[in-house]
């Protein structure tokens, strides 16, 4: 007799992504690999590996919903290029209430950036990270100012979701941003 299957949490919300066990356990082996590199967003809740941990979980959520591969260069490309293909950026936070869309000032303003909001495990009805909103960066830079909260010394431009460039639906993203990124999405450690 063939072992049951195996049901993975789904939530009514599409946008919600539901990670399973594998993909947060890989999102942690990622932030542990990229915690040494982190000069830019260590600033994020307090902590250098919650803040590599939270973008990795984002970066899952995003790959996994559009159906795309993690870049073989993914650990070079860190802070350096665009998360997906040459144009797709992802930013996450916690922050529930008023989110902001994240772009720091070396950003590339050709790039599309998605806003991810992580959903604790005390949400109803799914924790999750929900796939928010998306705006293009130079939208972003050109249109609010740099501002570095928490005085850090990591200004950067923030959009709120009533700006009106930000885009509040992901499948709204233009086809040929989507089309240069590699498709193909699985939780991978190491060498592919």
């Amino acid at each position: 007799m063939p072992p049951p299957p195996i049901i993975l949490p789904r939530s009514n919300d599409p946008k919600l992504i539901v990670l399973s066990e594998l993909e947060k356990l890989w999102a942690q082996d990622i932030a542990m690999n990229l915690r040494h590199r982190d000069q830019v967003n260590k600033w994020i809740d307090g902590s250098e590996d919650d803040a590599q941990l939270v973008g990795a979980l984002g970066e899952i959520a995003v790959a996994k919903y559009f159906d795309l591969a993690f870049p073989r260069d993914y650990r070079e490309r860190y802070g350096q290029r665009a998360d997906f293909g040459d144009q797709l950026g992802v930013r996450t936070t916690r922050r529930l209430m008023f989110p902001r869309l994240r772009v720091k000032k070396g950003d590339d303003g050709c790039c599309v950036y998605v806003l991810c909001v992580i959903f604790p495990r005390s949400a109803i009805p799914h924790e999750g990270v929900r796939l928010h909103a998306w705006a293009w960066g130079e939208h972003v830079k050109l249109s609010t100012p740099l501002e570095d909260p928490g005085d850090h010394h990591q200004p950067a431009h923030f959009a709120g979701m009533t700006s009106p460039f930000v885009q509040l639906d992901v499948d709204t993203i233009p086809k040929h941003i989507l089309e240069r990124c590699e498709r193909g999405y699985k939780p991978w450690w190491g060498e592919r």
